[in-house]
């Protein structure tokens, strides 16, 4: 059964808070604090969303454009700066799922 649009943003949704809750307790920091680096790498800084969120979005969201990111994480909404990093995520897991079929 296909994921509505509504049903994959609230999918995308509880993962990127599952991503930012275990990166706050791996450290033990506040969501929102500034603290050390973990191996999950902050993509877009104006609003705090990490790697793994994107992929999610790819993945699960089936996003394949940094617009269609935008719209479901609302990552690159802000100075738009990590559009080049959203875009290289996206194609890097293309590639990875291409080449495990």
């Amino acid at each position: 059964m296909p994921l509505t649009q509504e049903r994959r943003r609230d999918t995308i949704v509880r993962l990127s808070l599952n991503c930012r809750t275990a990166r706050a307790g791996a450290t033990g920091e506040s969501l929102m604090s500034f603290g050390p680096k973990t191996s999950d790498p902050v993509i877009c800084h104006c609003l705090g969303i990490a790697a793994s969120e994107i992929r999610a979005a790819g993945e699960y969201g089936e996003c394949q454009t940094v617009s269609e990111v935008k719209d479901m994480t609302e990552a690159g909404s802000g100075c738009m700066s990590c559009h080049r990093r959203i875009i290289g995520l996206l194609q890097t897991s293309r590639r990875q799922a291409a080449a495990a079929t």
